[in-house]
């Protein structure tokens, strides 16, 4: 997959007050404290304003899930989920 990186509010608010990385990944399937290293901007359809940040383990099985389990089902595109993904950068 392509990274595609983009400066924008929405993926600067990734990084707190002082410019530091989120402390944490937000896989939601269980906790995970690991150090975030990717993200993803989220959303649906022409709405994304869900930034995601994942550690790399974490992040490789949200993008599994999302074109193995969701995707087949799906009548939207990937692109409909999923505007940008990749490291984060700063």
């Amino acid at each position: 997959m392509a990274t595609t990186t983009r400066d924008d509010d929405l993926l600067t608010d990734v990084f707190d007050d002082e410019g530091d990385r989120p402390r944490g990944c937000r896989w939601d399937e269980s906790v995970c404290t690991s150090s975030p290293e990717y993200r993803v901007l989220a959303g649906h359809g022409d709405t994304f304003d869900d930034v995601l940040t994942f550690c790399p383990r974490h992040y490789a099985l949200y993008l599994a899930r999302l074109v193995e389990v969701h995707a087949p089902g799906c009548a939207g595109s990937l692109r409909d989920h999923i505007a940008e993904y990749g490291p984060i950068s700063g």
